[in-house]
């Protein structure tokens, strides 16, 4: 069974950042240890998983971004960098944990509240439509302007020089999936979502990154998950 916890980037120790930065390592290539580590600090709280012997073994970081959309102040979980080790792929566990966690923030049960999502792989898109009933971009509805208004706001304020409003893309050049753990095979095209991101989205072979946004409410959820809330 793996010990969760949630800890403020301040309470992290030094060891504990240096096993989150190799277990990165092992499924993304070119991660620059400064680039990760100032990420990390930008960031205000991680969601962190042991093993029985106190390893890292998974890890979401996460921060709270208010945005003035069109006169309405929007709350905004961008979640940064986020692994499992392959180990547990198959238990749902980090998913499971994230929803109890989000649902027990204050901004949860005050509504307007989304989260911010950058997919660099098909694995991490297709969180999207397995878990959520809005969301965005898809490949079966229009994005509302409202909608493209928070991606616009969010990633001009967070990546002003790499993102691309055309696609909706943030071309950062910096680390991406290694070859073997997210790839797109001829038979995952069947589905639709996976279709959509390979087709928005042909550059997260090298890194790029797809700005998805999901309402973060009872209705934009999908009521299976609905258990996992506080």
């Amino acid at each position: 069974m793996l010990k969760k916890e949630v800890l403020p980037v301040s309470g992290l120790a030094g060891t504990d950042i240096q096993q989150m930065y190799e277990l990165m390592c092992k499924y993304y290539s070119n991660l620059d240890p400064d680039i990760f580590r100032n990420d990390l600090k930008e960031k205000d709280h991680v969601l962190l998983f042991k093993d029985e012997e106190g390893s890292i073994v998974g890890f979401t970081s996460s921060m709270i971004i208010r945005l003035n959309i069109d006169g309405e102040v929007i709350k905004l979980l961008y979640s940064g960098d986020t692994v499992m080790d392959r180990t547990y792929w198959n238990w749902s566990y980090l998913q499971n944990n994230w929803f109890n966690y989000i649902s027990s923030l204050p901004e949860f049960k005050e509504g307007n509240f989304y989260w911010m999502l950058l997919s660099k792989g098909y694995r991490t898109y297709r969180y999207l439509p397995y878990y959520f009933n809005l969301f965005w971009p898809r490949y079966n509805a229009p994005t509302p302007p409202f909608v493209r208004a928070i991606i616009e706001g969010f990633a001009n304020l967070m990546f002003p020089e790499v993102f691309d409003p055309v696609s909706g893309v943030i071309r950062s050049g910096c680390d991406f999936v290694k070859p073997g753990v997210a790839d797109i095979k001829e038979r995952h095209l069947k589905n639709p979502h996976i279709e959509y991101f390979a087709r928005v989205n042909p550059g997260y072979v090298r890194g790029d990154e797809l700005v998805c946004v999901a309402e973060l409410s009872p209705r934009g959820i999908k009521d299976f998950v609905h258990k996992w809330f506080v």
